[in-house]
């Protein structure tokens, strides 16, 4: 019996012989001897190959060589369509608060607010100044009018005294505004530094008694900011432009803001009331020119 190999190897053989030319009827008895012998000699050499005899047949097949080297990395490939968005992811926590930014520049000043309520119903004091002043109030207490100057001149010497702290205020009427009117209404009456009673109220100030000595004050207004006495012989003249009723009168230095000789200011003089109740204020037909230096009544608020 032949093994599996020898039966490939005869099968093969006559396949490639009959596969030949055409053979002639003459040689076919030759042929046929011929394979009969050469069957015999195959099936020895299929024998010694299947035992490993001379070396007939091949060997086991060989390891598997090392890999060989990484080609080139071949071009990129185009790109491939853009995939679909993907879901929305939750919203992260808020982030810490920016540092602050730098302070915008200043707003317009606002408007001047209402006017504040007036000054309390308790004691007020009355003093006339130390100083000397011409009829341009409104330069000499630097403010942009002269009834406001003269407020400041006020206030300026009270800060410097020894009266009680407080709004001090020029007893002066302008064109348009009468000194009584400036005042608060008040029941405690007005005071002079000293702790004399000028006044029982505001009434009081601008009423006079109808008889003899005809006063108009308690006690005349004599005493300055320091609670000093005004002698005899200094200036005893106050500009006010104000009658004894309080009422604006003629002339106030075109309303406190000139100097000039040739415009006038009405004014008061610091008198014992025996003389003439109503001076304080209203010294009759008594004008000078606005170049004088007169001293002022200031009245607490």
């Amino acid at each position: 019996m032949f093994s599996k190999t020898a039966k490939f190897f005869v099968t093969a053989t006559m396949v490639s012989f009959l596969a030949g030319p055409a053979l002639a009827d003459h040689d076919t008895d030759h042929i046929v001897a011929n394979l009969k012998g050469g069957l015999g000699a195959l099936e020895q050499r299929v024998w010694d190959c299947e035992n490993g005899i001379g070396g007939v047949c091949s060997g086991e097949t060989g390891a598997t060589g090392e890999t060989g080297a990484t080609g080139e990395t071949g071009a990129t490939g185009e790109a491939g369509a853009t995939g679909a968005t993907g879901a929305t992811s939750e919203t992260g926590a808020t982030g810490a608060t920016g540092a602050t930014g730098a302070t915008g520049a200043t707003g317009a000043t606002g408007g001047t607010g209402p006017a504040g309520p007036e000054g309390g119903q308790g004691p007020k004091t009355v003093f006339v100044t130390s100083g000397l002043f011409t009829g341009d109030l409104r330069t000499q207490g630097g403010a942009l009018t002269g009834l406001r100057g003269g407020d400041e001149i006020c206030q300026a010497a009270a800060e410097n005294g020894i009266v009680p702290p407080g709004t001090y205020i020029a007893w002066i009427s302008t064109s348009d505004k009468d000194a009584i009117d400036r005042l608060p209404a008040n029941t405690s009456g007005y005071f002079l530094p000293s702790g004399h009673r000028v006044a029982d109220n505001k009434s009081d100030l601008v009423t006079c008694d109808v008889a003899f000595p005809f006063s108009c004050l308690d006690h005349i207004i004599d005493e300055d900011e320091f609670g000093t006495v005004i002698g005899e012989a200094e200036t005893l003249a106050v500009w006010t432009a104000t009658f004894d009723d309080g009422s604006a009168g003629p002339d106030n230095c075109s309303d406190w803001t000139v100097s000039s000789a040739d415009v006038n200011g009405h004014f008061g003089v610091i008198l014992d009331f025996a003389e003439d109740g109503a001076s304080w204020t209203d010294q009759p037909s008594a004008n000078r020119d606005c170049g004088k230096q007169f001293r002022l009544y200031c009245f607490q608020r």
